[in-house]
């Protein structure tokens, strides 16, 4: 069902890109979109943060609405630029300078949350003055603890799955400022019309 649940997420991600192409296409405009995205982001992420343990699953469906347009929105625009505005003999470079950078910052992210979440759910767990086993809590997983744990130890296991989760969500409520704030670095110019160059020296010659 996690997967079912993530559907508006990776739909909306997908209007998304498919509208930032079309809107960069028309009005060659790149930085008032990407900071546009970024907002969206923010205000998406802000909404999972305050998520709690007892959150309907119509509340969590809009965050990923929001979340999922506003980085479909702004994801191609950083390679937008760097093809846009570069030389064209920096172009291949740039553009292998960008898709390692992606790469890399994808994997470290994703190691950076895991981290987070485990450590701040050990410590809630050790913390409550309970018998649990923490690293029995951890190796379960979410899917089966409800089948392994119950009553008054279940429910601290919940609440550190909830405290770990949500500094997941503060880590990416801080991505998402910081893609603010890396929106205002791109310059407020239009993109260069190629085609409509090659046209006027085709014109010309």
């Amino acid at each position: 069902m996690s997967g079912v649940d993530t559907l508006p997420f990776l739909t909306f991600f997908s209007l998304g890109a498919v509208m930032s192409g079309g809107l960069v296409g028309k009005t060659h405009h790149l930085m008032s979109f990407q900071l546009t995205s970024a907002l969206i982001m923010v205000a998406g992420m802000a909404l999972f943060y305050t998520m709690g343990v007892n959150t309907s699953q119509a509340r969590y469906l809009g965050p990923q609405v929001l979340y999922g347009f506003g980085l479909g929105l702004g994801n191609q625009i950083p390679m937008t630029a760097v093809q846009g505005f570069s030389k064209p003999e920096d172009v291949a470079s740039s553009i292998g300078i960008m898709l390692m950078c992606q790469s890399i910052s994808g994997t470290y992210f994703v190691l950076v949350a895991q981290s987070l979440f485990a450590n701040r759910m050990l410590q809630t767990l050790e913390s409550s003055n309970s018998n649990i086993d923490s690293s029995l809590a951890l190796s379960t997983g979410a899917a089966e603890v409800q089948h392994v744990l119950t009553g008054e130890e279940l429910t601290a296991v919940i609440n550190a799955y909830m405290v770990g989760i949500k500094d997941v969500f503060a880590f990416g409520l801080a991505g998402a400022v910081a893609a603010v704030l890396l929106a205002l670095l791109i310059p407020l110019k239009q993109l260069p019309d190629h085609q409509h160059k090659k046209t006027d020296e085709s014109r010309t010659a």
